[in-house]
């Protein structure tokens, strides 16, 4: 049985707690943002698109939460359309795709499965069928074993942000499984709808191909478009014709451009990135601007998890109130993610290690 609920009840839940806020404001786009040094406190200039009017609103806080920004393989761009589109904007061409010969999804996440199950359902319309390609090795789970789910916690969070920044980068390179692969009920589906389709049909028109790097997308003199892949382990160039390709291409986090005129007052890493402090803060003064899903690099994978948001929530409303309003659950996982704190007393390698690992990280452990 499935722990987790649909997409439709999660965003049935969102609507009941909408409907109890009277705070929450929709159709308002912020245009920029400006620090005013006599009040102390920052303008945002937002555009009422319901309304067509600008309005003004004055905060000594700020809370940015903008999400993530779908990517697109930069070949990908002038092709952009109806046809050619990032799997953020499916639903909004989905009539669309049933005028086209064939269909093409790339991609190994989350997003790409549910849509190749989605179509799946629909297969026989299509005479060239459906294909999946990604260019990762297999069409990888997600791996949420409660031990790993302990991973998903304030105490990795704190263990993760005071890792140096090399290691934080080697360790995300690691964990793609715990946050981008495909929950196991969804591969039993697609398998299982695959298997009782073939019953009727054993020539259904249905790919999936992995090691498959999309380099090009061209467009054919039909209309149709010419796909350039690269297999990363045969090390072959290969084309192949669709009337249609799905880019379930991820998301990265973008500054947005309105806080441009206030971006003197944020601290930024060497990679033009949020340099976010542990109460998720990146302004200099450390308590006045903050961000929620922008602080991979510093706070880990857990970022976008929409299960950590109430914990989030509550370390940024504390800060900004002054003390301890909410108080965050710790020292909730069984595991230690760090060296055992019996002994804090540090102690030189052995000799074993410092005559035969000269090189060694690190040079100093800790007594257990």
């Amino acid at each position: 049985d499935s722990n987790f609920i649909t997409r439709q009840e999660y965003n049935q839940y969102c609507n009941w707690v909408i409907a109890q806020l009277s705070s929450l404001h929709f159709h308002h786009q912020v245009k920029n943002i400006q620090y005013n040094n006599e009040l102390a406190c920052y303008e945002i200039y937002l555009f009422d698109s319901k309304e067509k009017s600008e309005k003004l609103v004055h905060a000594k806080r700020l809370v940015i939460g903008v999400g993530t920004t779908p990517v697109l393989p930069e070949f990908a761009h002038k092709l952009k359309g109806k046809h050619v589109f990032h799997s953020s904007e499916y639903l909004f061409h989905k009539e669309e795709l049933f005028n086209n010969h064939n269909i093409s999804i790339i991609g190994s996440g989350q997003s790409a499965a549910e849509i190749y199950y989605d179509l799946l359902q629909h297969v026989d319309h299509w005479p060239g069928g459906l294909q999946w390609f990604t260019r990762s090795e297999r069409f990888f789970p997600m791996e949420y074993s409660k031990l790993s789910l302990e991973m998903t916690s304030p105490d990795y969070i704190d263990y993760f942000f005071n890792l140096p920044v090399h290691k934080k980068e080697e360790v995300l390179s690691r964990q793609k499984m715990l946050y981008k692969g495909i929950n196991f009920e969804l591969i039993g589906a697609i398998y299982d709808c695959m298997y009782q389709k073939t019953i009727d049909n054993p020539t259904l028109n249905v790919g999936l191909y992995t090691n498959c790097e999309l380099r090009d997308i061209n467009t054919n003199n039909d209309g149709s478009f010419l796909l350039t892949f690269y297999h990363k382990e045969q090390q072959q160039y290969f084309r192949h014709n669709s009337g249609a390709v799905i880019l379930a291409t991820s998301y990265q986090p973008q500054p947005p451009a309105f806080i441009q005129p206030i971006a003197a007052r944020i601290r930024w890493n060497a990679k033009g990135q949020y340099n976010v402090e542990k109460n998720y803060a990146i302004d200099t003064t450390g308590k006045e601007i903050f961000v929620q899903n922008a602080e991979m690099h510093t706070h880990g994978f857990n970022a976008p998890d929409l299960g950590m948001g109430a914990y989030r929530n509550s370390i940024i409303l504390n800060e900004i109130m002054g003390y301890e309003y909410y108080k965050p659950e710790k020292k909730i996982a069984f595991q230690t993610f760090g060296i055992p704190q019996q002994e804090s007393r540090p102690v030189a390698p052995p000799d074993y290690i410092r005559n035969n690992f000269p090189a060694a990280e690190p040079t100093l452990l800790s007594d257990v």
